[in-house]
């Protein structure tokens, strides 16, 4: 039987501006049953700034090379509203 601590969800988080930074990034990083496996942004040194910060497995700076990554379990769409409905229906 796998008991949830010994289960760790693999979560990527598109978009690493403000919102992400300020709380989906840091919550990844810390929550005991989740792991940041994979960041998201399409400007390389906001990409590159935050994948020295928080160290996850993976980084990527486009959506669909993220999404085909079969190790990715889980999405948080932290990107600007405008583009929330047609990357949630991607993922």
């Amino acid at each position: 039987m796998i008991h949830k601590k010994d289960r760790r969800l693999r979560v990527g988080v598109l978009g690493c501006g403000p919102i992400a930074q300020f709380a989906h990034l840091e919550s990844c990083a810390k929550a005991s049953s989740a792991d940041l496996y994979a960041i998201c942004d399409a400007a390389p040194d906001l990409l590159a700034r935050m994948g020295a910060t928080y160290e996850p497995e993976r980084m990527y700076g486009d959506y669909d090379e993220m999404l085909a990554d079969p190790q990715l379990e889980a999405v948080i769409v932290a990107t600007s509203d405008a583009y929330h409905v047609p990357m949630s229906i991607k993922a």
